[in-house]
């Protein structure tokens, strides 16, 4: 019978062996060599090698820069999901919600405008009285 940390332990293995057989299979669908991540991380072809053939445990800020290279999110990953983080996507509607919030504010301050002028008009109407 295995023991709880026995169990932990692999669970642990079994989950990042997932990890790692995703990103794999990512970097493949691309068609990118290990060469060409490597790069895109910022380290050699025989690290990514290694990471890939579990012969090497990257610490965490180099698997966040190995997922995030591949378009995926760490955090996703390591909660059992695979979805990529799209970037042009995401791009697109952070521009669409600063261009939203940019008409906003622009109406807050006509708005603005507007009632200050109609205050200012009630200031000089009520002094004349």
């Amino acid at each position: 019978m295995i023991g709880a940390d026995e169990q932990v332990l692999e669970t642990f293995r079994a989950e990042r062996e997932a990890i790692y057989r995703t990103l794999t299979a990512r970097r493949r669908e691309l068609g990118w060599s290990q060469a060409d991540l490597g790069n895109r991380m910022g380290t050699s072809q025989s690290a990514v090698c290694e990471f890939e053939r579990g012969k090497v445990e990257p610490r965490v800020d180099t698997l966040q820069r190995w997922a995030h290279a591949l378009g995926y999110d760490l955090a996703l990953l390591l909660d059992g999901g695979q979805r990529r983080v799209e970037s042009a996507s995401l791009l697109t509607a952070v521009a669409g919600y600063q261009r939203t919030l940019t008409g906003v504010l622009g109406a807050l301050v006509r708005d603005h405008e507007r009632i200050d002028a109609a205050l200012t008009k009630l200031e000089h109407g009520a002094g004349r009285g």
